[in-house]
């Protein structure tokens, strides 16, 4: 008796347990579009739901409805590796005027079914639960030729899952929906599960009816009526309006683009100075944020426009251009004369103007500049090492001078954006004076003939500036200073 009363507890304990299990609820979605316009090629992502935490799917019987006017099934794929899908791509057309009758589709309807199942009883499974919806497996559809993908920016199709509970094609609102086993923990056959789906584009017309249509809720751009615009933007350090070998892209400067439709989207450059935006078809504008701190300040374009207006065709990539910017060195310099021949300029000495300053850059190219009234000059030139050289043929050039301040030719390094010394020049003209000794014998004040020269004597000669020389007279009697 005891045996018999605890057998009944058993019994109600897994009555209970069963009662629970049956309360649990999967519910089943399409999402996640993604279309091949090459191919017309449309797949959507199943996932699951359950109301209870880590309900142990064991398989799933899959049933549902298209719209054979908006497309056929193409493969039902790539499930969860724990699972395999039985057929893949079982599908039948329905009955002459159902599609429209019962579902409100343009076309006929088209039943496709298939079992999604665990592959052997290898412990492993799927648990879904309620916090996430879990990826079951990828069903693909081809998208009639009818809709025009280089022009569709919204396309609606209606996938309406199969809620007779008999795993016919038949169609009744209401019942449990498409069927779902979870795994028993007891072990043993499977048990039932509740379940619930959510309509791609579709809903019943009444609740409790048995007909519906579209709800257009659930529409999606193909993405095949939008183009790509693309370009490219480097660093143009000689400035001779092409991408030379060395010369660096330019990376993470932005790029507004402006679509055919008015709206605007911000792209930024990669590491290699590319950058790609996708817009719809039609007249593009693209223009280089010139404000971005990556953008090189001061440059100017030495290839491509900006911005720059490009026709977008649907489905296809436009190139932009490439943006080609040169950033110019610059050297500066001063001419004068110094009149003292003291090595610095003083006040009151004269600057050199109209003097001609001949400037070879790094690259090899060569261009002659003019000092101004201020006996300046300045040369751009392409970033690296140049030299510069006083033209001592100008005729503006003090002839006969020496130098006395500064170098010429000078080396030069010059520094993109900035504004490198090439150094001040002076150069100073000395005056002459000259005179002579001799002993005049009969002391008439003229030398005469017969009367010896001077030689060997010393003469102080006391500048203007207050210095001194000591020179000597020469074999003739004859001296010269410079001063």
């Amino acid at each position: 008796m005891k045996r018999t009363i605890s057998g009944l507890f058993m019994l109600f304990l897994v009555l209970v347990c069963s009662n629970n299990l049956f309360a649990q609820t999967i519910t089943l979605r399409f999402v996640n579009n993604s279309t091949d316009c090459d191919t017309g090629l449309t797949c959507f992502d199943v996932e699951a739901h359950a109301d209870q935490p880590n309900v142990e799917l064991d398989e799933l019987n899959v049933r549902f409805f298209i719209d054979d006017a908006q497309m056929t099934l193409d493969m039902l794929q790539n499930p969860d590796p724990l699972y395999s899908l039985e057929f893949g791509n079982d599908s039948q057309q329905g009955v002459a005027g159902s599609g429209a009758s019962v579902f409100g589709f343009t076309g006929e309807f088209i039943y496709v079914k298939d079992n999604f199942k665990r592959v052997g009883a290898n412990g492993l499974i799927l648990g879904v639960g309620p916090a996430n919806w879990t990826y079951l497996f990828e069903a693909c559809f081809n998208i009639d030729p009818s809709v025009d993908l280089s022009t569709t920016t919204e396309f609606c199709p209606s996938i309406v899952w199969d809620q007779n509970e008999a795993g016919t094609s038949g169609f009744a609102n209401g019942s449990d929906g498409v069927q779902a086993l979870q795994l028993n923990p007891a072990g043993g056959t499977a048990l039932p599960l509740d379940e619930d789906v959510i309509h791609y584009n579709w809903s019943y017309a009444a609740p409790g009816g048995s007909v519906g249509g579209p709800t257009m809720d659930d529409c999606y751009d193909p993405g095949c009526a939008n183009g790509e615009v693309c370009g490219h933007l480097y660093l143009d350090t000689n400035g001779n309006g092409m991408q030379d070998a060395g010369e660096p892209d330019l990376a993470n400067v932005d790029v507004v683009v402006t679509a055919s439709d008015g709206t605007t989207q911000t792209v930024t450059s990669d590491a290699n100075g590319d950058y790609c935006a996708t817009v719809p078809s039609g007249t593009t504008s693209v223009d280089v944020d010139e404000t971005d701190p990556d953008y090189p300040a001061g440059s100017t374009q030495t290839e491509g426009t900006d911005p720059t207006v490009v026709t977008v065709n649907p489905g296809m990539t436009e190139d932009a251009g490439i943006d080609g910017y040169y950033i110019p060195a610059e050297i500066c310099g001063h001419l004068y004369l110094d009149t003292n021949g003291n090595g610095m300029q003083d006040a009151g000495e004269p600057d050199l103007a109209n003097v001609d300053v001949v400037v070879t850059a790094s690259d090899g190219s060569t261009q002659t500049v003019t000092s101004d009234a201020n006996g300046d000059y300045c040369a751009e030139v392409p970033p690296g090492v140049a030299t510069v050289d006083v033209d001592e043929t100008d005729p503006d050039y003090p002839a006969d001078s020496d130098q006395t301040e500064g170098t010429d030719p000078s080396p030069v390094t010059a520094v993109a954006g900035t504004t490198t010394d090439a150094g001040i020049d002076g150069y100073y003209i000395p005056a002459e004076i000259c005179g002579h000794l001799y002993l005049d014998t009969n002391g008439n004040g003229t030398q005469d003939l017969g009367e010896p020269d001077l030689a060997n004597v010393d003469v102080v000669v006391t500048a203007s500036d207050g210095s001194t020389q000591t020179v000597t007279s020469d074999a003739n009697g004859d001296y010269c200073a410079e001063v």
